[in-house]
């Protein structure tokens, strides 16, 4: 089994020292929709960009929104800021030297609905039906690698009283 280490991580010093920032382009790795050739399911790429600053909270949360199509089963999606065939010096100064590897921004945690529609369906003494239809925005919201260090953290913790 494979796992990234938090080295990888885009931490806030990460996104600050490389200067990411609205419009830097992503990759969101997943298994959508249980796509399935040759009796196993097949990972997904798509593309995107992040659309939300990256360092700030998202409706209080530490999220930030990606735009990127994000479809049923995206969620628990890898997030990852791609290759950049250069690597920031400075503020003003750039080389391009070095190509810096991918780091993991985060999460899927769901996506965007552009319009929902809810039908109900009232039946004399019984609780109602509900039919949603939801129209996804093409945006994504992300949970930032702090929660992906917290969650690992509390698990470490949670395994001491268990030993």
């Amino acid at each position: 089994m494979e796992f990234i280490p938090e080295e990888k991580f885009a931490t806030k010093r990460v996104l600050k020292e490389q200067y990411v920032s609205i419009g830097d382009r992503i990759i969101v790795l997943g298994y959508p929709l249980n796509l399935v050739e040759g009796g196993h399911c097949i990972p997904i790429a798509r593309g995107g960009i992040i659309s939300s600053e990256p360092g700030l909270n998202f409706k209080g949360l530490p999220m930030i929104l990606i735009d990127s199509k994000m479809i049923r089963g995206s969620s628990g999606s890898p997030v990852f800021l791609t290759f950049k065939p250069y690597r920031f010096v400075s503020k003003y100064t750039i080389s391009t030297t070095e190509i810096t590897e991918s780091t993991l921004l985060g999460i899927v945690s769901g996506m965007v609905p552009d319009w929902r529609i809810i039908i109900e369906k009232t039946i004399t003494f019984r609780k109602p039906t509900y039919i949603e239809i939801t129209n996804p925005a093409d945006m994504g919201v992300v949970f930032r690698v702090e929660t992906i260090i917290e969650t690992i953290d509390q698990w470490k913790n949670i395994q001491r009283y268990i030993e």
